[in-house]
């Protein structure tokens, strides 16, 4: 762990970065607190959207300063709101302990997810080995070599060809990071997912559940707890994939949740922030959430739809609007239901893959009991979130959440336990993908369990305060209601961790780990690469079979390599490169390095990513064994992984 402090300046950077583009407008939109920093943030990650497709338009290389100026401009745009909207100025106000208490339940959060994906990762230098990972890394260096962070046009797996659409505000971040900070793409990348998991994602949580079951600060600090301890978010996607673009979105769409739904029952609720300003911010949510990963739109749209049923009946049953204003106001939701519904049916996919081990009932039961895709389950959380729809339920209040909830189990129970075009036209939208699935259940099951948890910090110090044990000492008294608020939330600390948080975080240590046998790259492989800008030129491009980990060249040294993933569409002169290489002669070798410019060569004899299926890294089998190649000329060899120069001419 002591090897994380040299990361420390990475991670200031980062969190600033995640912070501080978006403050201005926030400001002028008059959020304040909490709301405020969730606005911060939102508008960080939108701004670096926004700032990812005009750079380009622009002629403006990608660095941080379209982000700030686009920052600086969305403020002074905004300034009308703030002169000629009305707010509740005391609504707005917050005590300091209440200021204290919040941020002490930020850092609560923010120190056990980083404490947890910090010990499993290891080392800030170590990489997921697994397949998304090596074009999640390469494209950050793609994006840093070209200067060119827009989403159409990252064809990293597709060169020389146009691109539709690619989501790049994850590599966009990270590049900024690398650029801002020094770090290399590896150090970036690791920084910049604790910074989503430990900040980004349980500021969301705690402003969208807030208004549910935050009746003081303090039960804030239990809310921290609790976004610390589901498996299935943020730690189930530092495993499966890696899904880095996925992470952020989830991470993002309970800040769209929650300012929907202030915005839409800002006269139900009572915020004290102008209803436009909340708008703004839920239109905000929803883009930087959707520019992170598309499928978030249906994540958001899958949790506000029970909102929308309430919003229904809000409308109803309000003596101020008119007819023609409620029919107005029930047409927008029905078209945005419509909407929903036409795009859930376009962006729909098939997926192949099927959960043959898993029953219906099974996938039920991995969902209900809130360990998705483990051996064990999460009995304490389970409890706590039946405890709170019970209380929703008595209480006659926030049930939409339940359905909320009920809605998630859903998806999840039909990606893993069904399969054909029902299962696809359901959960198509997350290409039938149970991880992607299961990471949406904690955005609902968190809020229901914190109203459980709320209950019993009030119950006990409630109760404490109210006893008078006739043996306690006078000034022993006033202290027993902090002294049971301290066993609640230690009962919850260490009941909520249970066995799912370690046995996540056990699998997430495994693939990032270097002992025994690695899926991609040892620790041989790595220091080659780290030496890799030493001895090859700068723009030099680097052939090698890329299912042994050569890929990676380009994200440890920024320098090209001719396959920068393991799968892609490739020009037909690198595929007859791929097969043919150590059986060619040397006339016709040279022609073909010749014309695809490729002047250095990796050989790495360790571990290929193709252990379950050697028929997908065939196509690159002439990449091997290329060592007695008269054209090519040992420089640098560490193990038995070698860096070749090609001799032709």
């Amino acid at each position: 762990m002591t090897q994380w402090i040299s990361a420390a300046p990475t991670l200031l950077v980062a969190l600033a970065l995640a912070t501080i583009p978006g403050l201005p407008a926030a400001w002028v939109l008059r959020f304040r607190g909490l709301t405020l920093i969730a606005a911060s943030i939102v508008a960080s990650f939108a701004l670096v959207a926004l700032a990812s497709v005009l750079a380009p338009l622009l002629g403006v290389p990608w660095s941080v300063l379209p982000v700030l100026a686009l920052g600086i401009l969305l403020a002074a745009a905004l300034l009308p709101i703030r002169r000629f909207a009305r707010v509740d100025v005391e609504t707005m106000t917050q005590s300091r302990a209440s200021i204290l208490l919040t941020g002490g339940a930020v850092f609560v959060a923010f120190a056990l997810i980083g404490f947890e994906i910090a010990r499993a990762i290891e080392a800030p230098e170590r990489i997921s080995q697994t397949f998304d990972a090596v074009f999640h890394l390469n494209a950050v260096a793609e994006i840093l070599s070209t200067g060119d962070a827009s989403p159409l046009h990252m064809n990293l797996s597709s060169p020389g060809r146009p691109t539709g659409f690619y989501p790049t505000v994850w590599h966009s971040f990270v590049a900024l990071v690398v650029q801002l900070s020094g770090a290399s793409v590896p150090v970036a990348t690791n920084v910049v997912t604790i910074v989503v998991a430990a900040w980004v994602w349980p500021i969301a949580i705690l402003f969208f559940s807030r208004p549910f079951f935050v009746r003081r600060p303090a039960h804030l600090v239990l809310g921290a707890v609790l976004a610390a301890s589901f498996s299935a978010f943020p730690y189930l996607l530092l495993t499966w994939g890696v899904l880095y673009p996925n992470l952020l979105s989830t991470a993002l769409i309970p800040y769209a949740l929650g300012f929907l739904y202030l915005a839409l029952r800002a006269s139900t609720v009572g915020v004290g922030v102008p209803a436009v300003s909340l708008w703004i911010g839920a239109i905000g949510a929803i883009g930087a959430a959707a520019l992170a990963h598309p499928n978030a739109v249906f994540g958001i749209a899958t949790f506000s739809l029970p909102i929308f049923a309430v919003v229904t009946n809000d409308i109803r049953q309000n003596p101020h609007y008119s007819v023609p204003s409620k029919i107005a106001r029930w047409s927008l939701l029905l078209l945005t239901v419509v909407a929903y519904v036409v795009f859930w049916s376009i962006f729909t996919t098939h997926d192949s893959r099927r959960y043959d081990d898993v029953s219906p009932l099974g996938a039920l039961v991995d969902a209900l009991t809130n360990a998705p895709l483990l051996d064990v389950r999460a009995w304490f959380m389970s409890v706590l979130v039946v405890g709170g729809i019970i209380v929703l339920l008595i209480g006659k209040r926030h049930r939409w959440l339940i359905g909320s909830y009920l809605l998630a189990i859903m998806l999840y129970t039909v990606a893993v336990g069904f399969d054909g075009p029902l299962r696809d036209s359901i959960t198509g939208p997350w290409y039938s993908d149970a991880a992607r699935i299961a990471a949406l259940l904690p955005i609902a099951a968190i809020p229901l369990a914190g109203a459980a948890v709320a209950l019993l910090l009030d119950l006990v110090t409630d109760g404490l305060r109210n006893f008078e044990p006739r043996r306690v000492p006078d000034r022993v008294r006033p202290l027993l209601p902090s002294i049971g608020a301290v066993i609640v939330f230690a009962l919850v600390l260490t009941g909520g961790r249970g066995s799912t948080v370690p046995a996540q975080s056990g699998w997430t240590a495994d693939l990032y780990s270097f002992d025994e046998r690695p899926l991609l790259l040892d620790e041989d492989e790595i220091a080659l690469l780290e030496r890799l800008d030493d001895k090859v030129p700068d723009g030099a491009t680097i052939a090698g079979d890329p299912w042994s980990g050569t890929a990676l060249a380009y994200a440890y040294s920024g320098r090209p390599t001719l396959f920068p993933h393991l799968q892609g569409n490739w020009p037909d002169a690198a595929l007859q490169l791929a097969e043919r290489f150590n059986s060619m002669t040397s006339a016709e070798a040279c022609a073909l390095l010749d014309r695809l410019d490729v002047q250095y060569m990796l050989e790495f004899g360790g571990p290929r990513y193709d252990i379950d299926d050697p028929e997908r890294a065939k196509p690159f089998a002439g990449l091997r064994h290329i060592s007695q190649s008269p054209i090519l000329e040992l420089i640098d060899k560490e193990g038995r992984a070698a860096l070749y120069r090609v001799t032709c001419g």
